[in-house]
């Protein structure tokens, strides 16, 4: 198991006993007739106050751990889910035969709909990063149906087929030879496409060797060259 597993089997772990321990809880509260308020736990039950804090702390952990590595998490926050957004679909893409990004991005509506609910008692923590997942996804199948309506009927190009075209055009060879650095490229190639410095950097990277990428992927950018050299 990887890192982000790990700490992922660990929040589940904390959560699923603070699940339980609560409920026990609630329900003797229940029974024995004594009122209860949030911010009495840490006086009533240290013990189950400890396992909440625990929980927190954890989930928490996740996705810092998930926002500085740039790698998925289905409880990572909005900024780097926007960052692996397109690693994620590509996944996806090649595990389902046949599949498009508005299946994937059904898929994804469904999930975050219901992850709020599915960790109530840490929904505080999710509520809001959902949300915006949710309508940076309906955004997405917006702008996806709209296109699959035009004439064309072509799909717009991935993050990495964009940074693909610009070195294929020479634009990042008329940076390089300007003497800009390659820090001050990311940023240049982040405003392009909206992604942060370090997201931009890691496409820069992988552009580099574009024979190591697989079939599907060669297949995009000589599309990309087919359309430039038709120009």
């Amino acid at each position: 198991m990887n890192e982000i597993g790990e700490l992922e089997a660990v929040f589940t772990d904390l959560y699923y006993q603070f699940e339980v321990d609560m409920s026990v809880f609630l329900e003797s509260c229940k029974k024995t007739g004594t009122f209860y308020a949030g911010e009495m736990l840490k006086t009533i039950n240290p013990d189950l106050y400890a396992l909440e804090d625990n929980t927190n702390k954890a989930l928490i952990k996740l996705m810092q751990f998930s926002r500085e590595s740039e790698t998925y998490s289905s409880f990572c926050d909005f900024e780097t889910y926007m960052i692996v957004y397109e690693k994620e679909l590509e996944k996806f893409i090649s595990q389902y035969k046949d599949s498009v990004e508005n299946d994937f991005i059904e898929q994804e509506i469904r999930f975050y709909n219901n992850l709020p609910s599915d960790f109530t008692l840490v929904s505080h923590l999710l509520e809001f990063s959902c949300k915006r997942k949710i309508e940076f996804l309906n955004l997405r199948q917006k702008n996806d149906v709209e296109l699959s309506n035009t004439t064309t009927k072509r799909k717009p190009l991935t993050n990495l087929e964009t940074v693909f075209l610009l070195k294929q055009l020479g634009v990042l060879k008329h940076l390089t030879d300007n003497g800009y650095p390659q820090t001050k490229i990311a940023e240049i190639i982040g405003k392009i496409l909206g992604k942060n410095p370090q997201g931009s950097r890691e496409l820069l990277g992988k552009i580099e060797f574009p024979e190591k990428f697989g079939q599907k992927q060669q297949s995009d950018f000589q599309r990309i060259e087919d359309f430039l050299n038709s120009l």
